[in-house]
């Protein structure tokens, strides 16, 4: 009967031949075109500050809580709007000076909104294969997001409780990880090569 402990040392050469083979089409698959992703985010407290350090009467803060209360809801919807890609578009203009433009899709694909339970926090976080371009964006949006709600309410119901900052390692699954997986992965193949091998030999014998 023949042994898969040797036939595996008998096959060496093609255990690493395989691992070969799946590290060069790991990488010219997948590895190569792969661009780590890191995530910026944001948080926006929404609510009315007071205009002077006087007083307030208490239906004043009772209309004021209940119209930041639905107003919460509706930061979401403002973040998606036109005016903040827009504004995105620009300042990724100044900086970038590629004039690509940052789309619907992407907006859609790389932001994202959570109004916190039982908060009036509203958290964006946005996601680039460029760490300062996730800065940026997410900036931009607390900003322009301030600048809308002023406009329309004529008065500041949104305050910047986080500010964005530069990501400095990347979510995800890395490049090293990628070639660690692609290994492991032919070495597992070569190994199941070398058990069929082994499993035809004893049939024959």
């Amino acid at each position: 009967m023949v042994s898969f402990f040797r036939n595996c040392i008998h096959y060496l050469w093609l255990i690493a031949l395989i691992i070969i083979i799946m590290l060069a089409s790991g990488y010219f698959l997948i590895i190569r075109e792969y661009k780590p992703t890191y995530e910026s985010s944001t948080s926006l407290l929404v609510g009315k500050s007071p205009d002077n350090t006087q007083a307030i009467e208490t239906y004043e803060v009772l209309q004021t809580v209940q119209i930041s209360e639905k107003l919460v809801f509706d930061i979401p919807e403002v973040i998606n709007g036109s005016v903040v890609l827009r504004k995105v578009n620009e300042n990724l203009g100044l900086v970038e000076g590629s004039g690509q433009r940052y789309t619907r899709a992407d907006f859609e694909k790389n932001v994202e909104t959570e109004v916190s339970r039982n908060t009036r926090v509203v958290n964006v976080s946005v996601k680039s294969s460029d760490p300062r371009t996730a800065q940026l964006i997410a900036s931009t949006i607390a900003d322009t997001t301030q600048d809308v709600v002023l406009d329309l309410m004529k008065q500041n119901y949104i305050h910047v409780i986080k500010e964005a900052e530069l990501p400095l390692r990347a979510s995800g699954v890395s490049k090293i990880q990628l070639w660690i997986v692609t290994g492991v992965g032919g070495l597992l193949i070569g190994l199941l090569a070398v058990f069929l091998i082994t499993v035809v030999q004893n049939n024959k014998n």
